[in-house]
């Protein structure tokens, strides 16, 4: 059977478009994709490969997204493979590396190498132009953190991109490492109901959770995540879209359980309310959790208890407050940011 002539061309577009040449199956197996696995897996993805110029435009296409410098956006190693993917320009001459990792703590590391002794990875073209694509070996004991990687390339320039480096696998409980089993119960934490909550599970709803199953003797809780989202649009509710992995998402707050809102005559008014009762009572017998509703109820009151905090205790410079403070200093500019994202995300208020 003759060669298939378009295969050089599926070949390539497999290669831009990041699908590998084989794996390892569980069995520790290596397993070469074939030449038809490639071409199905690019049909899938909307991809022509049954004409040799609608192949070369979408190389063009897809090879362009590769970036032109020497480093990526982001560099992550983790254990057992210390080595940094770089972009090297196919040029004649042994150009020779340098690189150095500035580690978060403040220290370095430094080193050089030519540039023909790196492992070649593949190889792309962007506006015609080729590239090859090689590793970069890096100390093996650099630690777990978020350092910044410098590479300079002689006749090439430089280039720096954050350094990731991550554990090769999450951490494993002794008693799993040990061969011992676990048993636990998983619960969507916004589908917990209560005789107390708000029209959807929250933190208390969770701590009662926790205590039932301990008692059952359960080794564990697993919930889904609980990240901060988008107060201003409740709409966006998924918890696999936060807006931060900093913080914790605000409508898992039981309200009636902050301080602020216990002393607060404003927020024991608004929840006395009787529009503001029979609209609580809604979303409690809603057979769904009504996002939007869900948040104007708890909003109004939690922005009562600030009001209040700010009055009896950011102002008056009370314990309370110093607490307040010192936990706004130790989780830094990323608080900073994230609040100055949910401030800016609110809409424009009305004029009175």
């Amino acid at each position: 059977m003759s060669p298939d002539p378009l295969a050089p061309l599926i070949e390539r577009l497999a290669r831009a478009r990041g699908i590998g040449d084989a794996y390892h199956s569980y069995q520790g197996e290596l397993r070469e994709f074939t030449l038809a696995t490639k071409a199905a897996i690019l049909r899938a993805m909307h991809c022509r490969v049954d004409d040799a110029p609608a192949l070369e435009q979408q190389i063009r296409e897809s090879e362009a997204v590769h970036s032109g410098g020497l480093l990526g956006d982001v560099a992550v190693l983790r254990a057992g493979a210390r080595a940094a993917r770089i972009n090297t320009p196919a040029i004649d001459q042994n150009a020779l590396l340098k690189w150095r990792v500035a580690l978060e703590g403040g220290a370095q590391r430094s080193g050089e190498v030519r540039a023909w002794d790196l492992p070649e990875r593949g190889s792309y073209q962007r506006e015609g132009r080729w590239y090859m694509l090689r590793d970069l070996p890096l100390p093996r004991d650099l630690p777990y953190g978020y350092h910044r990687l410098h590479v300079e390339l002689e006749f090439a320039g430089s280039a720096s991109c954050p350094l990731i480096v991550a554990p090769d696998k999450c951490f494993e409980p002794a008693r799993l490492a040990a061969g011992d089993r676990l048993w636990g119960v998983a619960v969507q934490l916004y589908t917990l109901r209560s005789a107390n909550n708000w029209g959807m599970g929250d933190f208390t709803d969770l701590k009662e959770v926790l205590r039932l199953a301990a008692a059952a003797g359960a080794d564990f809780v697993g919930i889904s995540p609980v990240h901060a989202l988008f107060p201003a649009d409740p709409n966006w509710y998924s918890p696999y879209s936060a807006s931060s992995r900093h913080a914790l998402n605000v409508m898992y707050i039981d309200v009636a359980a902050v301080l602020e809102v216990q002393g607060s005559r404003r927020a024991q008014a608004i929840m006395a309310d009787p529009g503001f009762r029979a609209r609580l009572a809604k979303v409690r017998a809603a057979t769904h959790v009504d996002y939007p509703a869900v948040a104007s109820l708890k909003m109004s009151v939690l922005q009562a208890a600030f009001e209040r905090f700010r009055d009896e205790h950011l102002a008056r410079h009370t314990a309370r407050a110093a607490a307040c403070r010192t936990f706004l200093r130790e989780h830094g500019e990323a608080l900073r940011l994230h609040t100055l994202f949910d401030a800016i995300e609110q809409p424009a208020q009305e004029p009175p």
